[in-house]
């Protein structure tokens, strides 16, 4: 049973969170919210891979460079996963449905390029340069040189 008491308690609840609400500034005193930073262009995410590539290839026989080394191979599959989302401009060009088709030919080989970095990073972890340097000098290059085919322009003319 509700008493009186328990009843004024109630209301001086509401009225006090009325209160608060009225004196609460309004959406427009709030900050607005962050913008999110330009998105990368994709010439840029692939000259990362790039340097990434580089670095790891000079220091991967090096044990004291392998925490940097990991860490550039993650940043590697960072680029390979934000560019797969991307489209090149070869591929921006194309009428529909070629465009289409196309860009997912560039996901596809970009996911193989994740793949062959994750492939990259467990033979590091298990402590093999040796395989490790085998993707790099096999797989991860190839893909590049068929990337470089099929998704770039040429500089020819």
């Amino acid at each position: 049973m509700t008493t009186p008491r328990r009843c004024r308690h109630r209301y001086t609840l509401a009225a006090l969170f009325i209160v608060a609400l009225a004196a609460a500034p309004g959406p427009q005193a709030l900050d607005p919210p962050p913008t999110e930073p330009a998105p990368m262009p994709l010439v840029d995410v692939m000259e990362g891979l790039k340097a990434h590539l580089k670095f790891i290839a000079q220091h991967l026989s090096d044990p004291a460079e392998r925490p940097a080394v990991l860490e550039h191979v993650h940043d590697m599959q960072r680029l390979a996963w934000l560019a797969k989302t991307m489209t090149p401009e070869t591929v921006a060009a194309l009428p529909e449905p070629d465009r289409s088709a196309r860009q997912l030919e560039f996901r596809r080989t970009m996911n193989e390029v994740l793949i062959q970095c994750c492939r990259l990073e467990m033979h590091l972890i298990d402590g093999s340069p040796a395989q490790a340097w085998g993707i790099i000098k096999g797989p991860l290059l190839k893909l590049r040189e068929k990337g470089h085919e099929q998704f770039q322009e040429d500089d020819d003319g």
